[in-house]
């Protein structure tokens, strides 16, 4: 069959569901991961035609998204910060928000020039270094007990930080991954 038909069957198929520019990503996605094809093979090769054995995997992942399956879910992977994450409905989804906010919370920091963790300062009193390494090692454990990489919204103050609120939170998350990184790239500094 030619790769474009089975686009319009796509169309045909979802396009009562989901926006058709939608759609499309659906299908580049799935081509790509599946066939190994760059979103404008059919610009280049129109008539391209795939086997019965390359067929099945789309048509399979075409009936998912009737079923209003996440494309995230189907593929079993997601982006994120450039990072590749295997995802399962178990897993929930980062959202592109989510990603743009934890730019932006990055470039804040790198424009206000913090370049160590020593730098951070809570309520005017500057946290060791040591301490900070400390709190985070607790935390990597627990960012594998409700989610993968998901932390809690809210943890008591006092030992043994105990998890409160919603089970996986984006911005805890992101401040979580944020302070790993600032330790990872002050020992490589040093």
């Amino acid at each position: 069959m030619l790769l474009k038909e089975i686009k319009n069957i796509y169309h045909r198929e979802l396009d009562a569901i989901y926006e058709q520019e939608e759609v499309d990503s659906f299908f580049y996605l799935v081509i790509e991961h599946y066939l190994d094809l760059e979103r404008f093979v059919l610009a280049l090769k129109p008539y391209l035609v795939v086997t019965k054995a390359e067929e099945q995997p789309l048509f399979e992942a075409l009936g998912q998204l009737k079923l209003e399956k996440p494309i995230q879910y189907i593929l079993g992977s997601t982006q994120f910060m450039d990072l590749e994450f295997k995802v399962n409905e178990n897993v929930l989804i980062p959202r592109p928000e989510t990603e743009e906010l934890v730019r932006w919370i990055i470039d804040d920091y790198e424009n206000l020039g913090i370049k160590s963790v020593t730098e951070r300062v809570y309520r005017g009193v500057c946290i060791p270094e040591a301490e900070i390494k400390n709190l985070v090692k607790g935390f990597e454990e627990e960012m594998k007990l409700h989610g993968l990489g998901s932390i809690s919204e809210l943890y008591n103050g006092d030992p043994p930080h105990h998890g409160k609120g919603t089970i996986s939170q984006a911005w805890s998350v992101a401040e979580m991954r944020r302070i790993i990184w600032l330790i990872e790239k002050t020992e490589k500094e040093s």
